[in-house]
């Protein structure tokens, strides 16, 4: 199931609080600039999966994610993604939808 937006949130003002897109301390999270590049991978990875499409009229943002240094045996590996976060269902609690964009590791 996609997560819900809690019932005493506006669907609208979601987004608003970090918070609601944080993935805890050991992976950094923060909202980056919609460019028009960006937003065209979005939209081809939303029709890749058969996910929402973006809309302007909507919450919606791109968020930049990144698992810092995991180590194993001495070899270190750093994982990164850029996910695109729409409010899809403005009812009651509103759903929200994410989609990766793209990721790489080092």
């Amino acid at each position: 199931p996609l997560p819900r937006v809690p019932p005493n949130v506006p669907p609208s003002s979601f987004f608003d609080d970090p918070a609601h897109f944080s993935f805890g301390k050991s992976i950094p999270s923060h909202i980056v600039p919609t460019t028009p590049e960006l937003l065209d991978e979005w939209v081809c990875s939303c029709r890749r999966v058969g996910a929402s499409l973006p809309n302007s009229n909507k919450p919606s943002f791109i968020l930049s994610v990144r698992a810092v240094d995991i180590s194993i045996l001495g070899l270190s590996l750093e994982w990164s993604a850029l996910m695109g976060a729409n409010i899809v269902d403005e009812g009651e609690g509103g759903t929200v939808e994410f989609v990766l964009i793209r990721d790489e590791s080092k």
